[in-house]
């Protein structure tokens, strides 16, 4: 792009700038990823555990990817509940894991982004389910592999280490490993945070 800037016209010059901007950002996120990658697969990941209120958690990471949203035009449909939910984690960690799932469900989704929060006597889950193309070709048993990203690179660029990266994270946390549900439709990923309500009372409010 640098090359074909030199003999651009002008009128074409600005595509070939915007061009090179997404290839930046694009590298600048692989770099990253596999900075992380290195960190986790090593186990030097520190963690530092605070209490974090799970709907404003939520809330406020959909809505820093408001402008992802507008851009593919999804308005996601969205089910929290009322009464507060606390938990005791790293929060830098626990956003890049939603994060990830976002981004992947937005790259991923035919259309439809649906996000909730489950909260029982038993369990304390959030499920990002998104509706997929019956075509689509996708592994359950490898969607967490590194650099596993099915037929979504086809569009979207992505390498494969988002998921790979969320899972890490979760089992580092001490959250289960994350549950994946195909359908000819839908693709829904569930991560369960039961484990880190429960030793919330262990935390002080800080």
């Amino acid at each position: 792009y640098l090359e074909l800037m030199q003999k651009a016209t002008d009128e074409k010059r600005p595509l070939y700038i915007e061009a090179l901007q997404a290839k930046a950002l694009r590298l600048e996120q692989l770099i990253n990823d596999f900075y992380q990658i290195s960190l986790l697969d090593d186990n030097e990941f520190s963690y530092k555990k605070e209490k974090i209120e799970l709907n404003n958690f939520i809330t406020n990471i959909l809505l820093d990817n408001y402008s992802l949203f507008e851009k593919n035009k999804i308005t996601p449909e969205i089910h929290l509940i009322e009464e507060e939910i606390f938990i005791a984690s790293d929060k830098m960690a626990l956003t890049r894991v939603f994060q990830n799932l976002i981004v992947n469900a937005v790259h991923s989704t035919a259309g439809n982004l649906n996000i909730n929060l489950i909260f029982n006597d038993e369990q304390l889950i959030i499920s990002i389910q998104n509706s997929i193309k019956e075509d689509s070709s996708l592994d359950s048993t490898r969607i967490f592999d590194r650099f596993y990203s099915g037929d979504f690179s086809r569009s979207n660029g992505n390498s494969g280490q988002g998921l790979y990266i969320v899972r890490k994270l979760l089992m580092q946390l001490g959250c289960e490993e994350p549950r994946v549900t195909i359908t000819k439709k839908s693709f829904e990923i569930i991560v369960n945070l039961t484990n880190l309500y429960e030793i919330e009372t262990n935390i002080s409010t800080g």
